[in-house]
């Protein structure tokens, strides 16, 4: 759930329907916001929803919270090494600012769901 759910949808959906999107539009297809406007919006739902399943189970108990934070901290590096060179095929020299603000997005909704930011902010 924190992998697929939280660490890879939190950076992937940003990536191809804010920064690609708008890469795409810039070239006269704007079309294709259209053909994504449903996962964009379900991407919001759907975090909405991680967030507070995640934001639950740390509350739960310190040993929940540590668990959720190593997780995240060992799988964050390995989600920005995969997407990364995507992103440079999707998006090209805007790439790395794309993926660093998914992960700065990232950051905050671990923030707000009581966890640390470990892995999620600079290149680790």
């Amino acid at each position: 759930h924190v992998l697929q759910n939280f660490l890879i949808d939190g950076v992937v959906y940003p990536v191809i329907f804010d920064h690609f999107e708008s890469e795409v539009a810039r070239h006269g297809g704007g079309t294709f916001a259209l053909l994504g406007e449903f996962m964009a919006l379900w991407q919001g739902e759907a975090g909405r929803w991680t967030d507070a399943v995640i934001k639950r189970a740390a509350a739960e108990s310190a040993e929940n919270r540590r668990a959720i934070e190593d997780w995240i901290a060992s799988w964050a590096p390995r989600v920005r090494q995969a997407v990364t060179p995507v992103a440079a095929a999707a998006i090209g020299t805007g790439a790395a600012a794309a993926v660093a603000a998914s992960f700065a997005g990232l950051a905050d909704r671990a923030k707000k769901a009581g966890l640390g930011s470990s892995g999620l902010t600079g290149g680790e």
